[in-house]
C-alpha cells in the first residue's frame, strides 16, 4: 500500500471516530434532557396532587361543618332530594305542592354532633340510618351532592330506580316519638310524612302527620298529608274531617279543597264534590285544571248545561284549550246542536297545539249534522295523522257504515279492535257491518267471541239475538235476549217493539218470554 493510500485510510478512520464520539455525546445529552423533563413533570404532578388533596380535604371539612351546622339549626327550610320525591299518586302530587304562608315552622333544638372520627360522606350515609325521616333525607341528599360521581355502592343505590325504597329501608322503623324527643320542628316532621306519602308508605305517612297534628295542631300541611293518607287508606269520614281542617288552616291554597272534593267523589257524594270544587275555583280562578275537573263532575252529575257553561268560561280565558273545546263540542252534539258544535270547533285558533280530540269531535259533529261524506274525509285525515287512535278508526267505521259502505266499515272497525279489543261498541258495530255485508255467520261468530271474552254490553247481546233471528234460530236468540235484559231491563221493551221479535209465535218460548218477561 502506498503512502498516499495509507493517509486516506487513516483520515477516514479518524472521521469515523469523530462521528461515533459525536453520536455518543448527542445521545447522552438527549438522555439527560429527558430525565430532567421527566422529573420536572413528576414534581408538577405531585404538586397538583397535593393541591387537589388539600382542596378535597377543605371541601370535606366544609361539608362536615355544614352537617354540624344543619343539625344545630334543626335542618330546616330545604326540600327533600329530587331523587327521593317522585310522586306515585295524585295524593302525593297534592302533598308535594309548594307550602303556603300559613304553615307554621317552630324553631328546632340542636342535636348531638357526629363523632369526629367519622368521614363526612360516610358519616352522612350512616347518619341517615339513625335519624328521623325528615332529617335522614337531608343526609342522603348531601351525600349525593358531595360526591355525584362516586362509585360508593350506597350512592349508586340512591341514584338508581330503587332510591326511595332503599333510603326508607333504614327509616321504616323510625318513630315520630324520636323526632319529638329530639325537638325536631313540626315542619321537618311534616317533611318526613310527605316523604313517606310520596314513596307509597301510607301508614308511616299517617303516623308522622298525625303526630304533628296532635302536637302542633295549626300546621296545615300536616293536616293535608294526614287527610291524603286517610283517603288512601279508605278512611273516608276521617279524611273528610282532616282535609276540612287543612282547608281551614290553608285558606289560600287549592290543594286541600281538591283533595277534599276527590274524597267526596270517592264516597259517591257528587253534590258535595261539586260544591267543594266551586270553592277551589274561586280560590284560584285561573287554574284551568281545577275548572276542567269541575266540568267533568258536572257531566257525571247529569248537569250538561252547567258543564257547558263551565267549559265556555275555560275557553274564553284560554282559547287554545283544545281538550275543553272538544268536550264542549261533544256535549253540544249530545244536545242535538251539531251546528253549534261545529262552530265551536271551527273557532279553534290556528296556533293552538294540535289535538286529535278536535278532529274526532269534528267527525262526530259532521255525522250528527247528516254529512257522513264530509265526516269520513275529516276522520280519514285524523287517522292518517294518528294511526293508533282506536276511537278514530271506530268513528271512521261509523261514518262509512252510515254511507252503506259495509266492507270499508268492517276494515275500519277491525283496525280499531286491533288497537283496543275491549271496546263493546266496536264489537257491536263490527257485527252489524258484517251482517250488512251479507256475512251473517261471520257476524255471529264475532259477537260470540265477544261474549266469550266477557265483553259487558247489553246491546251486544241484543244484536246477537237479532242476528240469530235473521238466521231463523229463535232458540239461540232467547238466551242472548235474556242476557241483554239482565244487563239492562229496557231491552225487553225494545224487543217487544222490534218486528224480528214480534213476528215470533206467541206460544213459542221466545214469544212467551216477550209476553211474560220470564
Amino acid at each position: 500500500m502506498s503512502e498516499s493510500q495509507q493517509e486516506i485510510v487513516y483520515r477516514r478512520l479518524g472521521q469515523l471516530g469523530m462521528m461515533l464520539l459525536a453520536g455518543w455525546v448527542v445521545l447522552g445529552l438527549a438522555v439527560a434532557i429527558s430525565t430532567i423533563l421527566t422529573f420536572g413533570r413528576l414534581r408538577i404532578l405531585e404538586d397538583k396532587s397535593n393541591a387537589a388533596a388539600a382542596n378535597s380535604q377543605r371541601q370535606l371539612d366544609a361539608l362536615a361543618a355544614r352537617i354540624a351546622g344543619l343539625e344545630t339549626a334543626g335542618v330546616t327550610g330545604r326540600p327533600a332530594s329530587p331523587a327521593m320525591t317522585t310522586p306515585t299518586t295524585q295524593a302525593a302530587q297534592i302533598a308535594a305542592a309548594p307550602r303556603g304562608p300559613t304553615a307554621t315552622a317552630p324553631e328546632a333544638a340542636s342535636r348531638p354532633e357526629e363523632p369526629s372520627h367519622v368521614s363526612p360522606v360516610d358519616g352522612m350515609l350512616d347518619a341517615a340510618k339513625d335519624r328521623p325521616a325528615g332529617i335522614a333525607g337531608w343526609f342522603y341528599d348531601l351525600a349525593v351532592s358531595a360526591t355525584p360521581d362516586d362509585d360508593n355502592p350506597m350512592l349508586m343505590i340512591i341514584h338508581g330506580p330503587k332510591t326511595a325504597a332503599e333510603a326508607l329501608k333504614n327509616l321504616a322503623a323510625a318513630d315520630p316519638a324520636e323526632a319529638e324527643k329530639a325537638k325536631v320542628s313540626a315542619e321537618k316532621q311534616a317533611d318526613a310524612a310527605q316523604l313517606f306519602l310520596q314513596t307509597g308508605n301510607v301508614e308511616q305517612a299517617y303516623r308522622w302527620s298525625a303526630a304533628v297534628t296532635r302536637n302542633s295542631p295549626k300546621t296545615g300541611r300536616a293536616w293535608l298529608i294526614a287527610g291524603l293518607a286517610s283517603m288512601n287508606l279508605k278512611q273516608l269520614p276521617q279524611a273528610v274531617a282532616e282535609l276540612s281542617k287543612a282547608a281551614e288552616l290553608l285558606p289560600n291554597r287549592p290543594e286541600p279543597l281538591k283533595a277534599l272534593a276527590e274524597t267526596h267523589v270517592a264516597g259517591g257524594d257528587l253534590a258535595k264534590a261539586i260544591e267543594t270544587y266551586r270553592k277551589a275555583v274561586a280560590t284560584v280562578p285561573k287554574d284551568t285544571v281545577i275548572a276542567a275537573r269541575l266540568a267533568d263532575l258536572l257531566v257525571l252529575a247529569r248537569k250538561p248545561d252547567e258543564a257547558m257553561a263551565q267549559l265556555r268560561q275555560i275557553i274564553q280565558a284560554d282559547p287554545k284549550r283544545s281538550p275543553e273545546r272538544a268536550k264542549l263540542a261533544r256535549l253540544l252534539i249530545e244536545a242535538d246542536k251539531a251546528r253549534d258544535a261545529l262552530a265551536v270547533l271551527d273557532d279553534t285558533p290556528a296556533n293552538a297545539p294540535y289535538d286529535l280530540r278536535i278532529d274526532l269531535a269534528r267527525g262526530q259533529a259532521l255525522m250528527a249534522a247528516n254529512e257522513p261524506k264530509e265526516a269520513e274525509a275529516a276522520l280519514d285525515k285524523a287517522v292518517d295523522g294518528s294511526p293508533l287512535s282506536a276511537e278514530g278508526w271506530y268513528l271512521l267505521g261509523l261514518a262509512r257504515l252510515k254511507q252503506r259502505n259495509s266492507p270499508a266499515a268492517v276494515a275500519a272497525f277491525e283496525r280499531s279492535m286491533a288497537i283496543d279489543s275491549a271496546a263493546p261498541a266496536t264489537w257491536e258495530y263490527l257485527g252489524v257491518a258484517l251482517a250488512n255485508d251479507g256475512k251473517l255467520d261471520e257476524a255471529i261468530a264475532k259477537l260470540q267471541e265477544a261474549v266469550r271474552l266477557k265483553v259487558v254490553s247489553p246491546k251486544l247481546h241484543y244484536t246477537l239475538a237479532v242476528l240469530y233471528l235473521w238466521k231463523k234460530q229463535p232458540d239461540s236468540a232467547l238466551p242472548a235476549l235474556k242476557a241483554a235484559v239482565q244487563l239492562d231491563p229496557a231491552f225487553l221493551d225494545r224487543a217487544r217493539a222490534e218486528p224480528s221479535f214480534t213476528n215470533q209465535p206467541p206460544d213459542s218460548p221466545l214469544g212467551k218470554y216477550l209476553k211474560e218477561g220470564k
